[in-house]
């Protein structure tokens, strides 16, 4: 899903989790609610881009193993 699509699902839900807990005799559910996503989206984002940045190191170190292998098979 893409970061805007992230962001909109996000306001959407913590917006109903709110307006619900506004009414309710107990609001701290959805408050929880409302938190929670916006802390389960601050992680995804943060963890989506420390991991696409080891996959394509290890992509790279892949092809330059595999390229030495390559080269000593030819010789």
């Amino acid at each position: 899903m893409s970061l805007i699509g992230k962001v909109l699902l996000v306001s959407i839900i913590s917006t109903i989790a709110v307006y619900g807990s506004l009414g309710a005799s107990n609001p701290w559910p959805g408050f929880i609610v409302a938190w929670s996503a916006w802390g389960l989206f601050m992680w995804s984002i943060m963890r989506k881009g420390e991991s696409r940045k080891q996959r394509r190191i290890e992509r790279e170190k892949e092809r330059l193993i595999a390229d030495i292998l390559k080269k000593i098979d030819q010789q």
